[in-house]
């Protein structure tokens, strides 16, 4: 019997028909490292439908550029803030004070003066508009991509991207109408972005499978770099495009297309922080306006060949040639039938290794999210970088964490296939750098002081290190319960959300009327690394990798129709 207090949900059970070609069910050896049982080949599609340009790569074009637009509409505020709250004046008394970092004069600071904003913003509010978008991405998380199963991820992601595209364009407007309803904005532009979250989360809330969920996790060669790419912490992971994603890869094109189109993410990341500090700088329509402009304008832009040339499924693309549309049909998941079982919560909430992923969650995007906010600011308050170069150092670490991300899981997976580390090692040790290298870094961070070379390595080591984590704790949930993993990210990635706006207003506490402070940057390093040591220490004593008793369904409710998973 299920347990008291449980809600329903539906399973879906993948055809024991071999000739599906769905990739088979996984088996999971003792130490938790899985087996494939059966498979189809990956070079089937080189005799069915190889073509100069499929419509799957116009998808995948359109998707990382996609990613890419939302997360510059993300982060753009975090460079366009100091321009829009200025920056502390380092006078010559400052220069003699051991807190504060004498100026270099090489043509690369501020010059020392302090920067007039046109918002007398302090810390806490500063770090409140920084925030204020992870409200709204936090208060739809589990919800959120409800609407998609109604009317498709094509619809839904699309709507989201230019609903904050547009939202974006009256930023400045908002603005300098009240900090209110720029903050309001913000956190309707983080409704809007979760509104297009679909898939992941919101599957397993519905219908999670079981062949569904062993293909994106270690069942195969290859299968883990795309569950490094799309089970990111924060969302730093597009679940909508992960259903779509289903529909037009077969299993064994995921390895290949998840990393590109995930990158996406990356991608928007390190072209809005420079580009961000050059439009700041420059008297390019207002200085600071153009960084929302730009953005939304590329973004309502994107969404023209996005609605054009994509679909929900490949059957309704009018372009798609009969090879690729027989090689996709011929190798996708099928599912045999559906059952409606219980959610075992109370089973749920009493698991060490559940706990394992909240806690991870909580710490991991904690140090994450302080660092990706509030990184321009201290490079300009600090290291008294000028505007222009504060946005391009700040990209820095996360070209990095892209490339260290990618690199990691590759060695990962070929670790696993080559049987010398179990999954329960390699989530261990891929955690455990992710999380105990930046500490490391950071402790390192509180006595460079003011040679700004060796910042931004020791920044590039911080946050570039983090991206080990994909390999790593972000993978847990599909380890302890593949049948509800979707359910279980719900959760991780609500709190892990939380700390968007949690870590950005710690900040603003602690560095209130000292930006410019080096001690009281040293105490946001403390606490990050606190953060980071303890989370994940508590993280290694209560994981797991082994699939958990609630994990399988206890009570079958109600049979519907046999169906096809598309």
């Amino acid at each position: 019997m299920a347990s008291a207090g449980s809600s329903v949900l539906s399973i879906q059970y993948a055809d024991e028909d071999p000739s599906a070609g769905d990739g088979g069910l996984q088996s999971k050896d003792p130490d938790g490292s899985g087996s494939q049982t059966s498979g189809s080949s990956s070079k089937a599609f080189a005799g069915e439908a190889r073509e100069c340009w499929a419509a799957r790569y116009t998808f995948a074009l359109m998707a990382f550029l996609g990613l890419a637009v939302e997360y510059s509409l993300r982060v753009n505020l975090s460079i366009a803030i100091v321009a829009m709250a200025g920056t502390s004046e380092v006078s010559a008394t400052s220069n003699a004070s051991q807190d504060v970092c004498p100026l270099t004069n090489n043509g690369t600071d501020s010059g020392g003066k302090q920067t007039e904003g046109e918002f007398d913003w302090d810390e806490q509010t500063q770090g409140l508009v920084l925030g204020a978008f992870y409200y709204g991405y936090t208060l739809t998380n589990l919800v959120g991509g409800r609407a998609s199963e109604h009317f498709g991820g094509r619809l839904v992601f699309g709507l989201g991207a230019a609903t904050s595209s547009f939202i974006s364009l009256l930023s400045p407007l908002c603005a300098r109408t009240s900090t209110g309803l720029f903050i309001a904005s913000r956190v309707l532009m983080g409704l809007s972005q979760s509104r297009g979250l679909k898939g992941r989360i919101p599957n397993a809330l519905s219908r999670p499978s079981y062949s569904y969920v062993a293909s994106e996790g270690h069942s195969a060669p290859g299968e883990q770099v795309f569950a490094v790419c799309t089970a990111n912490c924060a969302g730093v992971t597009m679940p909508a495009l992960n259903s779509l994603m289903a529909t037009w890869y077969p299993p064994e094109e995921r390895a290949k297309f998840g990393p590109l189109i995930y990158g996406g993410m990356q991608f928007g990341t390190i072209v809005c922080l420079p580009v961000s500090g050059w439009l700041s700088a420059s008297g390019f329509l207002g200085g600071w306006p153009s960084v929302f402009y730009v953005f939304g304008a590329l973004g309502l832009l994107w969404g023209v060949p996005w609605f054009l040339l994509v679909h929900n499924r490949p059957e309704s693309h009018p372009g798609i040639s009969a090879a690729e549309l027989e090689f996709i049909a011929g190798h996708r998941n099928t599912v045999k039938k559906s059952e409606i079982v219980a959610i075992p919560w109370r089973a749920i909430i009493t698991s060490g290794p559940v706990w394992a992923c909240v806690v991870m969650a909580w710490g991991g995007c904690f140090g994450f999210y302080a660092l990706l906010t509030e990184l321009p600011t201290y490079l300009a308050n600090i290291q008294h970088f000028d505007m222009s170069n504060s946005g391009v150092l700040s990209a820095l670490p996360y070209v990095c964490l892209w490339v260290i991300a990618l690199l990691w899981g590759a060695l990962m997976d070929r670790l696993y296939a080559s049987g010398h580390l179990s999954v329960r090692r390699i989530r261990r040790l891929s955690t455990a750098f992710a999380s105990y290298t930046p500490a490391v870094a950071l402790v390192v961070m509180c006595f460079v002081n003011c040679n700004s070379t060796l910042a931004i390595v020791v920044l590039c080591v911080a946050v570039g290190c983090t991206g080990t984590s994909y390999s790593g704790s972000i993978l847990t949930e599909q380890d302890i319960a593949p049948n509800l993993a979707g359910t279980l990210v719900g959760i991780t990635n609500t709190v892990g959300s939380v700390t968007g706006f949690i870590a950005p207003a710690a900040v603003g506490a602690i560095t209130k009327g000292n930006q410019g402070s080096l001690s009281a940057w040293r105490t946001v390093f403390v606490v990050a690394i606190a953060t980071y040591v303890v989370t994940t220490t508590l993280y290694l004593f209560l994981m797991s990798s082994d699939v958990q008793a609630w994990n399988e369904p206890r009570e079958v409710k109600k049979e519907v129709k046999e169906e096809t998973r598309f």
